[in-house]
């Protein structure tokens, strides 16, 4: 079981090296164990610019890009965003649990609800960006 650990977490430490070097998101997306074998999906693509991801949060309702922030859902499951898409009726935020990595559809009231409301959000953002530009 040890041995698993250490693969998923050099293996995840090579993606992040592979983000940064080439532009490109890699994740790990499903993790299944099946019969004393385990099965790894992996998913890369370009990275969207940050324009389109807020402009899409916007859409829906969000005052700011949450796309990769996370949440506390029911019980202690904590979730991070992976997309909001439009075009669905109800459930226009897709997130993914970090404990099992299923993904999973929520409406963007709730979202907004756990993340602390837009104001909570605002703060984060302001923060990120002021961050960003002392970096540079």
């Amino acid at each position: 079981m040890n041995k698993e650990k250490e693969f998923i977490d050099l293996l995840k430490s090579k993606l992040s090296e592979i983000k940064n070097e080439l532009g490109i998101e890699v994740n790990i997306n499903h993790v299944t164990d099946g019969f004393g074998s385990k099965s790894i999906t992996l998913t890369a693509k370009e990275k969207t610019p940050e324009k389109v991801l807020e402009r899409s949060c916007r859409a829906v309702g969000f005052t700011h890009n949450v796309i990769d922030m996370t949440f506390k859902g029911r019980g202690t499951e904590s979730y991070k965003i992976l997309s909001v898409n439009n075009r669905k009726r109800k459930y226009k935020v897709n997130a993914m649990c970090n404990k099992t990595g299923k993904v999973y559809g929520f409406p963007v009231d709730y979202v907004k609800k756990q993340l602390g409301g837009d104001v909570y959000i605002n703060r984060i953002k302001v923060v990120e960006k002021l961050l960003n530009e002392k970096k540079k």
